[in-house]
């Protein structure tokens, strides 16, 4: 990726990519779980939302929190796994009181070498890493070999938008640990982009289906 050395962002902001999505996920494809997606509060949302279209890309679907969950659910999507981060101090024990509110409703960036020395002293301690590990592909590629209470999420990764030097090839990761995600909404492309590009990756249909849901059900005990 092109980024300012010394700020770590991006030169300039991306496009916004306003693509054909859509309607439902094809029905041929197994049980998805999008391991990836983003709530939070709508006043939290904007400023976010604000930061992006100066410094990352436009975002192309911007929903409540209760819109994303109808949005990817009403779409096909099996199941998400919602996340969010404190941005600023203050702010995680009120984020985490919003998330349990709206789960109950629903009833319902590491360096690699340093994540290594946690997953070798917790090894009963099951860790996700998003983004396949970027910038460190190959060497989270190895760790998923070797660790096995690690799993890396697809996010962003394979839909051929960011500037990026290659498209990591699926086939050569370790297929039961790695679980589909997406960040939305804080995308600038149909939320279907990254779906598409799998099922043109040399998968078989075991890995697939891995791929798109059965390791998410198995790292986050989902009950189907």
């Amino acid at each position: 990726m092109e980024k300012n050395s010394n700020t770590g962002l991006l030169n300039e902001p991306l496009p916004l990519i306003n693509e054909p999505e859509g309607q439902h996920v094809p029905d041929s494809l197994p049980f998805i779980v999008d391991a990836h997606v983003h709530l939070f509060p709508s006043y939290l949302f904007a400023p976010i939302w604000q930061w992006f279209e100066k410094f990352g890309w436009p975002i192309r679907y911007q929903l409540s929190s209760e819109d994303i969950i109808k949005f990817l659910l009403s779409h096909g999507i099996g199941h998400i796994v919602a996340l969010h981060y404190a941005h600023k101090a203050g702010l995680a024990r009120e984020l985490n009181a919003y998330m349990a509110d709206l789960c109950r409703f629903h009833h319902e960036l590491c360096r690699a070498d340093k994540l290594e020395q946690v997953l070798n002293e917790y090894p009963q301690l099951s860790v996700c890493v998003p983004h396949l590990g970027a910038d460190e592909f190959e060497p989270y590629r190895r760790m998923i070999e070797k660790y096995d209470n690690l799993w890396l999420d697809t996010t962003m990764m394979l839909a051929e938008y960011l500037p990026m030097d290659f498209i990591p090839d699926l086939a050569k990761f370790r297929n039961d640990r790695i679980m589909y995600g997406t960040d939305f909404p804080n995308l600038p492309y149909a939320w279907d982009r990254e779906i598409k590009r799998l099922t043109r990756q040399n998968l078989s249909p075991d890995s697939l289906a891995k791929l798109l849901g059965q390791n998410a059900v198995e790292f986050y005990q989902i009950r189907c």
